[in-house]
């Protein structure tokens, strides 16, 4: 049995301000300082985080039939449909076979240069010690770069 490592806060919104601050040095953090599952609180709900690649590949892959998404996600097929994000089992794979030409090793180096290139434009427009919004610059990089590996 692994040992889950939990990650301690007595705030009643646990880790949640902590991720909200800055997610990539959050997520990083705890990789650096966990090894393989490290649990941690985002208000009311408890989060388990795999770190482990061979873990998070058993979860994925070899025994994706035993493990279901959250209620969250359940309940966003009412917004978003049956979809990759929110399928399971076998309407899952299918959706995931269906995909997958999409992210050989050559689209997906494709799409990285696409990216790159469109965040370097994207950042252009910036001034030098500017104050941004981040989660309105993130969302908008993002909308640009599905907007022009779409076309």
């Amino acid at each position: 049995m692994l040992e889950i490592k939990g990650l301690a806060s007595f705030s009643p919104l646990g880790h949640l301000n902590e991720f909200r601050k800055d997610p990539l040095l959050f997520l990083s953090d705890l990789y650096q300082q966990y090894e393989t599952i490290v649990s941690f609180r985002f208000a009311h709900r408890k989060i388990h985080l795999l770190l482990e690649p061979d873990l998070i590949k058993e979860v994925l892959v070899s025994k994706q039939n035993s493990f279901h998404k959250s209620k969250p996600f359940q309940e966003m097929k009412t917004l978003l449909g049956e979809g990759l994000l929110t399928s399971e089992d076998d309407f899952h794979l299918k959706q995931r076979r269906l995909i997958q030409p999409s992210f050989t090793k050559q689209h997906v180096q494709t799409y990285a240069e696409k990216m790159t290139m469109i965040t370097e434009e994207f950042i252009t427009s910036w001034d030098d010690e500017e104050e941004r919004l981040t989660s309105r610059d993130m969302m908008e990089l993002t909308l640009a770069i599905i907007a022009k590996n779409n076309v």
